[in-house]
């Protein structure tokens, strides 16, 4: 298992300010087609690791 395998991470699109909890599959995603609400081309520094899917470390 990759260290960042089962990582959790807080995405804060840099275009409409929408926030979600997402898990590594889902940060690939984002980092690949933008953001799913505008569209936004999205880099690395939107997201956080976080220690677990707690929508309150948003």
């Amino acid at each position: 298992m990759s260290p960042d395998e089962g990582s959790r991470y807080a995405f804060v699109c840099p275009g409409c300010a929408e926030s979600i909890a997402v898990d590594e599959s889902m940060r690939d995603v984002l980092l690949e087609r933008g953001c799913v609400i505008c569209e936004t081309s999205v880099t690395t520094a939107a997201f956080r690791r976080v220690r677990s899917m707690d929508t309150r470390e948003l």
